[in-house]
């Protein structure tokens, strides 16, 4: 009796309807599993490597509580200079020869300079550009050897939507720059970004 109710089911239109939508949905939900989890580690890697190479601090007077400078610092080193291009070919939707193209231009670099990117609120509009006025602002980078490295360039990058994706750090208030150093420091040893001037002094410790 069991059996001849299970063939009277399995015979039922309605069953036989339930049971091809039951293989089209394990059949979509295959597909879409390995997108899932092949997108989401480099979303991860790439927000590791921010955190790992980025720094940040922010200087208040006592009268007023005052912003006297807010500012974050991501070195690139060459595992976050991978990310980042990483990173850029997701949002760019470059293919495989793109992405290894640019990662040997960071190598070229890496290979020449110590390079940041530094994001920095500096309270005031009465304090200038970085760079432009070295009697005001001064930044420099300290090596574990104890040695002061002047930047070679320092570029104010324009900020967009983009630049937004790659340093989420940026707000409205925030200059954005690309300093450029020589190549001084050696793999595993600290060092620091220091900024000097009038408005704040203020140093970003690497200890790797």
């Amino acid at each position: 009796m069991k059996i001849s109710r299970s063939l009277a089911t399995w015979k039922d239109g309605s069953s036989v309807t339930s049971l091809r939508w039951l293989v089209v949905f394990l059949f979509v939900l295959s597909l879409l599993i390995p997108q899932v989890g092949s997108s989401q580690p480099n979303r991860e890697s790439y927000q590791s490597a921010l955190k790992t190479w980025t720094r940040h601090d922010e200087v208040y007077t006592w009268k007023n509580f005052e912003a006297r400078v807010v500012w974050y610092a991501t070195y690139q080193s060459m595992s976050f200079r991978t990310a980042r291009v990483l990173r850029y070919a997701k949002l760019y939707d470059l293919d495989e020869d793109q992405v290894q193209a640019l990662i040997r231009q960071e190598k070229d670099e890496d290979k020449k300079y110590d390079v940041f990117f530094v994001s920095v609120y500096a309270g005031s509009a009465q304090w200038p550009d970085i760079g432009k006025d070295t009697s005001k602002w001064r930044i420099v980078l300290g090596t574990a050897a104890g040695n002061e490295l002047e930047p070679v360039s320092m570029e104010k990058i324009p900020d967009d939507q983009i630049l937004r994706q790659i340093y989420p750090y940026i707000d409205r208030w925030s200059s954005t720059y690309e300093i450029r150093f020589p190549k001084g420091l050696k793999e595993g040893e600290p060092f620091e970004l220091r900024m000097v001037g009038i408005p704040a002094d203020s140093n970003l410790v690497w200890n790797r």
